[in-house]
């Protein structure tokens, strides 16, 4: 049997794919930091969009509860939450400076070893 939302995490490793091989090309020509920066960029750009579509609750009674959850009604989040958030973002953009860099400087044969760790880990 398949699920159709086992397709998103599929889409997922493509667009994860297709985006190291593009920091390895434009890592060539741009500096860690301007890879970072615009990834970080198009990240807030994207969620502002989706939050945009999302924000009506059209698709609170989305047929698959993966969906559902997915897309969900945005709320704004508790000041706590926001202050938590803040500091996942700080480590997230930290982490694409990181992985920039590593896919700027070395193969990515080298670096997927540490990718898989991520795995496991999550």
């Amino acid at each position: 049997m398949f699920d159709p939302a086992a397709f998103l995490a599929v889409l997922s490793a493509l667009f994860y794919a297709i985006a190291s091989t593009i920091t390895r090309k434009l890592g060539k020509t741009e500096t860690g930091v301007s890879l970072a920066f615009s990834t970080t960029v198009m990240y807030i750009v994207f969620s502002l969009i989706a939050a945009f579509f999302l924000r009506s609750g059209s698709m609170d009674n989305a047929p698959h509860p993966s969906m559902a959850f997915l897309l969900r009604t945005w709320r704004v989040p508790a000041q706590g939450d926001l202050i938590i958030f803040l500091g996942i973002g700080i480590l997230a953009a930290t982490g694409f400076y990181f992985q920039t860099q590593a896919y700027r400087l070395a193969r990515p044969s080298k670096i997927a070893p540490f990718e898989y760790i991520g795995v496991p880990l999550s």
